[in-house]
């Protein structure tokens, strides 16, 4: 009776599974942190910047975003100001009391296009105020501002 020589369930030495090369250059696409409790806006907002060459973690609320900034180190935060448990402005303090984030920008995205909102957001430490709705190529061209487009691969 012939041994099968074919690698087997469970077997150490089976060969690993073959590599998805897309997956192997998935990091060296640049990551941002998208947070918004609008769940419609998150979607769009995620898709749309994953085809333009971005990975995307997405959070809900400040409480979640700071834990996934902390967690993934993204090169860049889009923050909703008005959001359930902590607000985006409280996050913000939050990460930027952290040193490992003095150099990562941070943009505020607000329902609310009253300039007095836009001022105190930047006197808060916000590097730029997007307010929504906003088209989906205009938030990219914010993106590519401080993620360079030739640091994407579409």
């Amino acid at each position: 009776m012939a041994l099968d020589p074919s690698p087997r369930r469970g077997d150490r030495t089976a060969p690993p599974p073959p590599v998805n090369a897309e997956c192997d250059h998935e990091h060296e696409r640049p990551l941002g942190l998208l947070v918004d409790d609008f769940e419609d806006a998150l979607a769009i907002y995620a898709l749309y910047l994953d085809q333009c060459g971005y990975r995307v973690v997405m959070a809900r609320n400040g409480d979640e975003a700071v834990k996934a900034a902390q967690v993934h180190r993204p090169r860049l935060i889009l923050l909703d100001l008005q959001m359930p448990v902590m607000s985006g402005t409280e996050a913000l303090r939050i990460l930027r009391d952290d040193p490992s984030f003095a150099e990562v920008p941070i943009v505020a995205l607000t329902a609310h296009a009253l300039d007095g909102e836009r001022v105190q957001a930047l006197a808060a430490g916000f590097d730029r105020v997007i307010c929504k709705p906003c088209l989906p190529d205009e938030l990219v061209g914010i993106v590519r501002h401080y993620l360079p487009a030739q640091a994407a691969a579409s």
